[in-house]
């Protein structure tokens, strides 16, 4: 893109994570050799791009916003036979969700190598649309 002027210090992208877990050990005092711990966690990351500059040096602009919750519980027991011998067992089990949203900006382009005059906005997950502008090619 001749005539451009941009300066690439002065780019500006940020990125933001969390990822707060929380834990409840349950213990029955009639059975203190097993132990039923319950944890959530529940992560986020968004991405927030520098649109004009990555549309400049890459020719795409993507925000990234996902997040990941998570729940499960372990149970870990043990039986004690005799002084020789225990018997240990457990069982752990998670249930995840995640969830992604990712739409992006791409500079149009075709065969004739025309300038782009402005980016395509493709929805989240519309990545094989973002890839190809022209309908008419098979």
């Amino acid at each position: 893109m001749e005539g451009l002027d941009f300066n690439s210090s002065l780019l500006n992208e940020n990125q933001h994570q969390q990822t707060p877990t929380v834990s409840w050990l349950i213990k029955n005092p009639s059975t203190p050799s097993t132990s039923r711990p319950l944890f959530e966690r529940y992560s986020t990351v968004l991405f927030t791009p520098d649109t004009e500059g990555d549309l400049i040096f890459n020719g795409l602009a993507g925000t990234e916003n996902h997040s990941l919750n998570s729940q499960g519980i372990q149970i870990d027991s043990s039986y004690i036979l005799n002084d020789q011998h225990t018997i240990r067992f457990g069982l752990s089990a998670t249930l995840s969700e995640q969830d992604a949203n990712d739409p992006l900006l791409v500079f149009p382009a075709d065969s004739a190598a025309t300038k782009p005059t402005a980016p395509n906005h493709h929805p989240a997950g519309d990545y094989k649309a973002a890839g190809s502008t022209d309908s008419t090619s098979g």
